[in-house]
């Protein structure tokens, strides 16, 4: 399934407000969709992920596995806020582990 355009939901929001005012039933997946756009559509602000990783730096709660979370709050809060692009990621990051960065085995 394609991803919606601004156009589709606009689309979509008259063709829900002329069934009501017909008086007919809007289906339920439709309104689901379009419920499920407006939790999902700005202005949800995207944090710079930079001021959470200098802020863990500061307070000294910063370490490898909080580093891999932030970076992939930061990569999804990312690609849901560009259009047309696929909200689905990973389920987690690759490792980041000290060892396979200096090239040697875990």
């Amino acid at each position: 399934m394609a991803l919606l355009t601004n156009a589709d939901i606009a689309a979509a929001r008259n063709l829900v407000a002329a069934v009501g005012q017909a008086g007919g039933d809007v289906p339920q997946p439709l309104t689901n969709i379009l419920e499920a756009e407006a939790l999902l559509a700005p202005p949800h602000p995207i944090p710079n992920p930079a001021q959470a990783i200098v802020s863990c730096a500061a307070d000294g709660s910063l370490t490898e596995q909080r580093l891999d979370e932030l970076i992939e709050s930061a990569a999804r809060a990312q690609v849901i806020s560009f259009p047309g692009s696929s909200p689905q990621l990973p389920a987690s990051p690759p490792s980041r582990r000290r060892s396979a960065r200096k090239g040697t085995s875990h």
